[in-house]
């Protein structure tokens, strides 16, 4: 059931364009989150650049009990305080909130950049390039919204129906957060644990920690999977050499990374493209 979930979520954005988060309330998904992981952060350049303040994470976490308390009238429209305007889907299992879908990445009210650049201290000029470049100018319809991610919510919840109940999860949310961040901002580039630690302000030891818990997979087990999941993606999508794609995933040694690919998918990278 997870691996439909994820071919879903990737369905949604390859044919319909929809960026899709899925948001976990209470631990219902932990068990499940080290899979999910790669759709539980808005990943566009605005969105991390704005996370990368500690504050500003710290405000995004405490305002998911509004949306969890928003969720109880269905599926709605509303713009986060960055700007960002998104859709939320809620994940119900009989009457239980599991969790919530988002549907982000549109230019809600742009007019916010001004009061966050000074409240939190960041660069306006960056936030504004990045809000205009990286945003898409037009929601789609709320019934097409219902019509196609309604089947998502379904699915996360039977899976939560026949998986055994995972224990609740531990850990440092905004920690934990903010390594979601880091990794998806650094991913393509060189990768140290050290480093991830010494950004996060924590060290290396409690890092993995926390994240294990979170996701019950290791931050460099995530980080291949996440470059595995964008190499997959440029092979399929580009004509780039295989030498580029590993750059830009983060191997150096296009070798190497060919080996890695080879072991985790079963095929080369050369193979992999023909076949699709």
């Amino acid at each position: 059931m997870i691996h439909a979930i994820i071919d879903y979520i990737e369905f949604l954005k390859k044919e319909h364009g929809l960026h899709v988060t899925v948001h976990d309330w209470d631990g219902h998904f932990s068990g499940f989150m080290g899979q999910l992981a790669p759709y539980n952060i808005h990943a566009n350049p605005y969105c991390l650049y704005v996370k990368s303040c500690r504050e500003v994470w710290e405000t995004c976490i405490a305002r998911q009990y509004k949306v969890v308390e928003r969720c109880k009238n269905g599926l709605f429209y509303g713009v986060c305080y960055a700007g960002v305007g998104e859709y939320v889907v809620p994940v119900y299992y009989k009457e239980e909130l599991l969790g919530f879908l988002s549907i982000s990445g549109y230019k809600g009210d742009r007019n916010r950049i001004r009061s966050m650049a000074k409240t939190y201290m960041l660069d306006r000029k960056t936030m504004e390039e990045q809000f205009d470049t990286y945003l898409m100018d037009t929601p789609p319809d709320a019934a097409f919204i219902k019509t196609v991610v309604t089947p998502l919510a379904a699915m996360l919840a039977l899976l939560y129906e026949t998986s055994p109940k995972p224990a609740a999860p531990v850990g440092d949310d905004y920690l934990y957060g903010h390594l979601l961040s880091y990794i998806h901002a650094h991913f393509d580039r060189d990768f140290h644990l050290e480093t991830v630690a010494a950004n996060c302000h924590c060290s290396v030891s409690y890092a993995c920690r926390v994240f294990k818990c979170k996701t019950g997979t290791t931050i460099l087990q995530y980080l291949k999977g996440l470059r595995m999941h964008e190499a997959r993606r440029l092979l399929k999508q580009t004509t780039l050499p295989v030498g580029e794609i590993a750059h830009m995933t983060g191997y150096n040694d296009a070798n190497y990374f060919t080996n890695v690919f080879k072991k985790e998918m079963g095929v080369s990278p050369t193979g992999f493209r023909r076949n699709e």
